[in-house]
């Protein structure tokens, strides 16, 4: 998967005025590593807290695979971006799978309830799903912060360690 996948963190890294290859080999690098994430977001009300990533010398981005389509594979909810003038894009209306979409990992961000009105079935698989192409730093590396929970009403800044 990471072969068929190298182009995605490829341009994630040059976002990132990274090396193309950086974090990509066996062994962690500085302190981080690449990691493949399927998500699933079960209708029923899965959801992720309006949050902020770390951006530091790992990331500046955050590029997700849509996989499913709002209005087919579940109908209200999704992935939202908080936009410099406080609204929130809804990644999920415009969208469709197959799409890789980048954003910045320090804009504020979560998922909004998935299909919250109808019973939730984790064996079905049914909701929102996506691959998440994440650099993430290991337990032991305190350089880099943790990414921080957010209310609709704070902002958050893209500078190291915040």
């Amino acid at each position: 998967l990471f072969a068929a996948c190298a182009p995605i963190y490829h341009m994630k890294n040059r976002l990132s005025g990274l090396p193309a290859d950086a974090f990509l080999g066996v062994k962690p690098q500085d302190g981080c590593t690449a990691r493949l994430a399927f998500q699933v977001y079960p209708r029923g009300g899965g959801f992720l807290n309006r949050h902020a990533d770390p951006v530091d010398y790992h990331q500046l981005s955050v590029p997700i695979l849509q996989v499913t389509r709002k209005g087919i594979d579940f109908e209200t909810g999704g992935l939202f971006v908080q936009m410099a003038d406080g609204r929130d894009l809804v990644i999920d209306d415009i969208a469709e799978p197959g799409d890789v979409v980048y954003f910045n990992a320090g804009c504020p961000h979560g998922v909004e309830p998935i299909d919250p009105g109808v019973p939730m079935h984790w064996t079905r698989f049914a909701g929102r799903w996506m691959l998440l192409f994440a650099v993430n730093r290991l337990a032991a590396n305190t350089a880099i912060g943790n990414a921080v929970t957010l209310t609709r009403t704070e902002t958050t800044t893209s500078g190291p360690n915040e």
